[in-house]
């Protein structure tokens, strides 16, 4: 008798004209797949385009389980973030200061900082910033084989 086999868990989602779900260890994909659909502009109905980072993965434990949200939206040409954050801090001595890369959520910069962490495997940590944004001012993304979400202390105590 054949073993049942898990389904697949989702650790990031695309919602744009559709929902595109992709496991997290393929979150390099999921964020070429977010910029796909900026530059293409397929948006949701609401004139929306988000990446969701979803917690509940199995291999992240519960310390670490977050939800935070990246969101376009298209009228308005602003970028905004929400979401909660996991509890406790990372080591500061998770990376080197060129393992970072840090951006504002200002114009293209964010596009190009989402391009060249999901291109350029020596990046281990994308800080963006949200200067006007009233949820999230800022989050970092971690990359530790699947896709990680640090939490404001840690990122204080990332190396500049």
């Amino acid at each position: 008798m054949a073993e049942a086999r898990e389904r697949p868990m989702y650790g990031l989602e695309v919602h744009a004209d559709k929902v595109y779900k992709f496991q997290s260890f393929r979150w390099r994909e999921a964020i070429m797949q977010f910029l796909n659909c900026l530059w293409t502009e397929r948006f949701q109905p609401n004139d929306t385009l988000r990446l969701t980072v979803l917690s509940g993965e199995a291999e992240i434990c519960s310390a670490m389980q977050a939800d935070i949200n990246l969101s376009f939206h298209r009228m308005r040409r602003t970028w905004e973030s929400t979401g909660v954050f996991p509890c406790q801090n990372f080591p500061a001595q998770i990376c080197e200061p060129g393992d970072i890369l840090w951006a504002t959520a200002q114009g293209h910069e964010t596009e190009s900082a989402l391009a060249r962490f999901a291109k350029n495997r020596s990046f281990k940590v994308l800080v963006l910033r949200f200067p006007d944004c009233p949820h999230v001012r800022e989050f970092a993304l971690w990359d530790q084989g699947s896709l990680h979400i640090l939490n404001r202390g840690a990122i204080d105590s990332l190396p500049r």
